[in-house]
């Protein structure tokens, strides 16, 4: 817990200034709005913030100290069970960047000059919210409390959270990917066939992985409650869903890829040479009247091993998130049908 402490006390800060919000919100009466107006009440896509963001800051410390602590152990995944001096060299490098101590901070500068023009921007619309939204909002200028609570909120979340848990995602994601691939390219993996969790033992990485993709399902099921919010269809909103979707499928098979590619090139080669003797034990077999049922069992064994690093569990959620944009989409369909349904 104690690693997890910053993580916890900025979910609590969320928590404590989504409260004040909600608060400020009651006490000018803006919980509810005339006409199309989106009150605090229903304005579905403040709510998944309120609900996602701490969840973000929790999942993206946890897949933060995994990953650390996976890399730095690799050692334990390698044939030898040592780390190799090239394989060393590269994960301290990514250690230092993923610190800010490369030059890569200076991508992590650009993702908070775009969190601090995001926040500008959403400053600017809910100055005029029918320009923007085609709609009145709980936290337009109109309404003094909830914009100066809501956007005091924004500016802590946007500028000071989000861009740390973005840079360390797309840090975590494109690091494993790079390592994965060094390693299965040069064959340093150390498989355990017989491992309990079904994947030659590399589970770990398809748990940092799933964690990765938690992330990008809140932030696309976040941006999809904002557009079933607002009448009004702008550009950004559709940008973001088409974005967070297309990052979602990627990441299910793009971050263990390079696993797979070693796991399944293993098995083949095993299962190659178990077969050679199953084919001499079969063509001697209607001499001996004998045949190797433990050769047979260590064959049908080893093709049911997943290439893919996910165990039982882990592959259950991420087949979830693979179909949530698909689920999130015949919503909205359903929705807009039953809306039209009622003029």
């Amino acid at each position: 817990m104690k690693r997890h402490k910053a993580a916890l006390a900025t979910s609590a800060s969320l928590v404590s200034g989504a409260s004040l919000v909600i608060v400020c919100s009651y006490f000018e009466k803006t919980c509810k709005l005339p006409d199309d107006g989106r009150g605090l009440s229903i304005h579905y896509g403040i709510w998944a913030i309120f609900v996602g963001s701490p969840l973000l800051v929790i999942i993206s410390s946890v897949a933060y100290f995994k990953f650390v602590r996976t890399i730095q152990d690799l050692g334990h995944y390698t044939i030898g069970s040592t780390m190799p001096s090239d394989l060393k060299k590269i994960v301290d490098k990514t250690l230092a960047s993923l610190r800010l101590q490369t030059w890569t901070r200076y991508l992590f500068y650009l993702i908070l000059l775009v969190a601090w023009t995001c926040w500008l921007k959403n400053v600017i619309q809910t100055i005029h919210p029918y320009d923007s939204y085609g709609n009145d909002v709980f936290d337009s200028y109109a309404h003094p409390w909830g914009f100066y609570s809501f956007k005091l909120y924004l500016a802590f979340l946007w500028v000071a959270v989000y861009p740390v848990m973005t840079y360390a995602a797309l840090h975590i994601f494109a690091s494993m990917i790079y390592i994965l691939r060094y390693m299965g390219k040069n064959k340093l993996f150390r498989l355990d066939f017989f491992h309990e969790d079904e994947c030659g033992g590399v589970s770990v990485f398809g748990e940092i992985n799933l964690l990765l993709l938690s992330m990008t399902f809140i932030v696309l099921a976040t941006v999809i409650a904002i557009k079933l919010t607002h009448l009004g269809n702008y550009p950004t909103i559709w940008g973001s869903i088409i974005v967070s979707f297309l990052l979602l499928l990627v990441q299910s098979i793009a971050g263990v890829y390079h696993i797979h590619l070693f796991v399944r090139s293993k098995k083949r080669e095993v299962l190659g040479a178990v077969n050679v003797f199953l084919n001499q034990a079969l063509m001697k077999a209607g001499q001996s009247k004998k045949f190797p049922g433990d050769l047979l069992a260590l064959r049908n064994h080893v093709a049911a091993i997943r290439s893919f690093p996910y165990a039982r569990g882990v592959r259950l959620f991420v087949n979830i998130l693979r179909l949530s944009p698909a689920a999130l989409g015949l919503f909205h369909v359903i929705q807009r049908l039953w809306v039209a349904s009622k003029l």
